[in-house]
Parts: structure tokens; C-alpha cells; sequence
């Protein structure tokens, strides 16, 4: 009697194996990737945001309404954040078909240097960072920091951004 298998054996098996992957849709990503991707997803709309409001140029001595027109990062949940531009949301082509809101897997929390919770965060025409309105008692003096976490917790990313010159990092 020889002990092992033989290669039909062995080929049927994986078979059987590739099968049940096929059927019971099995998906290799996890929490944490999807941390990683909403990370980039958030980064890169608050990039997009401050250019847009660098290029419009709101800034006009003479209207003092020029700080209403600019361009926002709002948190409406902790799931859930949209750009907007004083409560109307932007609808553009860069983003998904509900314009500029986006759902998120992951828990989205913004604070500022002293642990306060946010829930706007506006750019001006220089670029520089405010939380919830354009007042210069509202322009940032330390870092405001946006975590991203899986729902349980345990994995988080990290965006920084950076009083005056409101660099994103």
C-alpha cells in the first residue's frame, strides 16, 4: 500500500477548494484597508478643497460677504462628511453621482489642538486653515488632527493639518 496522494487527488481537491472560494465570495481585504483608502479619499478631498478655494480667490476687499462663498470640509457624522460652500453641497464631476458627500465604512473625528470636537473646516484664499467659519478668531493655532478608524477601533490613520499655512499632512 503506498501512502501519499496522487496527482488527480490533488487536483481535485483544489478544485473543489477554488469552488467554494468562487461561491462563498470570500474577500481578502479588511477593516484596515479600508481605513487606508478613506485615508487617502479624505486627504485628498481636503487637498482638493483647499486648491479650489486657492484658484477661486474669493478674497474681495470691498465685499464682505467674499468669506461666505468659500469652500468647506463638513462632518455631519461620524460616517459621513460632504464639501460644501455655505451649506450648499458642491456637485461636481470628481466625485461620486451624489456630488460631494461621501459615506464612510470607517468613524471619521475631527479635533483641534485642545481635544475639542469639529465639525467644519474652511480654507481661506491663502490656503490657511479655519474651524467652522472664516473669522480670524477661528483661524487654527495648532494642529487639527482628522482620525479615521475602523469601527472597533483598534486601526487608525492620521491626517494632520498645520496652523497658517494649512498644510495637509
Amino acid at each position: 500500500m503506498k501512502k501519499g496522494f496522487t496527482l488527480i487527488e490533488l487536483i481535485f481537491v483544489i478544485i473543489i477548494i477554488s469552488i467554494l472560494a468562487i461561491t462563498l465570495d470570500i474577500n481578502p481585504t479588511n477593516d484596515a484597508d479600508e481605513v487606508d483608502q478613506e485615508y487617502e479619499l479624505v486627504k485628498g478631498d481636503l487637498n482638493y478643497i483647499k486648491q479650489d478655494n486657492l484658484n477661486q480667490d474669493f478674497f474681495d476687499s470691498t465685499d464682505t460677504n467674499w468669506i461666505n462663498k468659500t469652500d468647506c470640509f463638513v462632518l455631519n457624522t461620524k460616517n459621513q462628511y460632504e464639501l460644501s460652500n455655505n451649506g450648499v453641497v458642491l456637485a461636481g464631476k470628481e466625485m461620486d453621482s451624489k456630488g460631494y458627500s461621501r459615506d464612510l465604512k470607517s468613524n471619521l473625528e475631527i479635533k483641534d489642538k485642545d481635544g475639542n470636537n469639529l465639525n467644519k473646516i474652511c480654507f481661506d484664499n491663502l490656503g490657511r486653515a479655519y474651524k467652522n467659519n472664516l473669522s480670524l478668531s477661528n483661524q487654527i493655532k495648532g494642529d487639527i488632527t482628522l482620525k479615521i478608524k475602523t469601527p472597533s477601533g483598534d486601526y487608525e490613520q492620521i491626517i494632520k493639518i498645520k496652523p497658517i499655512t494649512g498644510y495637509i499632512q
